[in-house]
């Protein structure tokens, strides 16, 4: 009688600790793990930010979205990318797997380049909370009117993928890539994942002068110094050419010549980097030799 008493006991014991352990790990439903999309000061780059969404409804999305997208302390003080004083008109569902979302003419500025960059964010945002439920292309108007792109044409459904492509001119919109800068706490060489605009100069100038420009995070400090300046950044037969300005703490720096080569050899057109310095080849810097290109 003890003894099954005793395997009951154990059993029951068994049991409690079991469900538990599933309530722990039962994932919140009312919750959606998305990555948004902010933008830098000068709204030429967008920068991933991962967030949760409270949810109840699948059709509440995209306006959750825009909501988080519009507070700039959710992105831990980057741009937002919807102005404070812009309105949702309308968001509808045209089918399974796209979404139209109106915006209010607040969502526009004077300069065509940073409303794309704007539309961008927003498509790309919704995009990545909104495939949980088949959504796949969202486009944004305002006030019911497409927004011009750069080259003169409209915005029209847009991917995620979209956005990161190389098109039939092979023109990239955006380059989504990790860009290397020094962790404080262990001093070695950490990534940042960014989504770099390519529409005013190459894809390799405004990567180098993101590093230049430092890093979002707070864990993380700039490798290259702030002063420098960047001449030129060309690939020509896989040889990115980063031709920089002679400044002050550069020579000493083997992490600035590292962190510019693992970012940048990330790039399919990129095989290696030459570092000129005032335009010529210098034998060494911080004790890294750059005399030939390095992988």
């Amino acid at each position: 009688m003890k003894k099954r008493l005793f395997i009951a006991a154990v059993i029951f014991i068994a049991a409690a600790l079991i469900a538990g352990l599933v309530f722990l790990l039962k994932p919140d439903e009312d919750k959606l793990s998305a990555v948004l999309y902010f933008l830098n000061d000068e709204e030429t780059e967008l920068i991933a930010d991962n967030n949760y969404i409270p949810v109840t409804d699948a059709n509440e999305i995209p306006l959750q979205v825009i909501n988080l997208l519009r507070d700039n302390r959710a992105a831990g003080g980057k741009k937002s990318p919807v102005p404070k004083d812009c309105t949702v008109n309308t968001i509808t569902f045209e089918s399974e797997d796209r979404i139209s979302i109106d915006m209010s003419a607040e969502f526009l500025c004077d300069n065509p380049h940073k409303n794309v960059m704007r539309a961008y964010a927003v498509i790309k945002s919704v995009c990545s909370a909104a495939q949980y439920y088949g959504v796949k292309e969202v486009r944004v108007t305002v006030n019911n009117s497409p927004i011009k792109a750069v080259d003169g044409g409209e915005l029209d459904f847009l991917s995620d993928s979209d956005i990161s492509r190389r098109d039939e001119k092979h023109e990239i919109l955006t380059y989504d890539c990790m860009l290397y800068y020094e962790d404080k706490a262990s001093g070695t060489l950490r990534a940042e994942q960014r989504s770099i605009d390519a529409g005013a100069d190459s894809i390799e100038q405004n990567i180098v002068n993101a590093l230049i420009k430092g890093p979002v995070s707070k864990e993380l400090k700039r490798t290259l110094p702030s002063d420098m300046v960047l001449i030129s950044a060309q690939t020509v037969d896989g040889i990115c050419f980063v031709n920089l300005e002679p400044v002050s703490g550069i020579s000493n720096s083997g992490t600035a010549v590292l962190s510019i080569v693992k970012t940048l050899v990330q790039l399919d057109n990129v095989d290696s980097v030459q570092l000129l310095i005032d335009g010529k080849k210098v034998d060494e810097i911080g004790g890294i030799d750059v005399s030939e290109p390095i992988k």
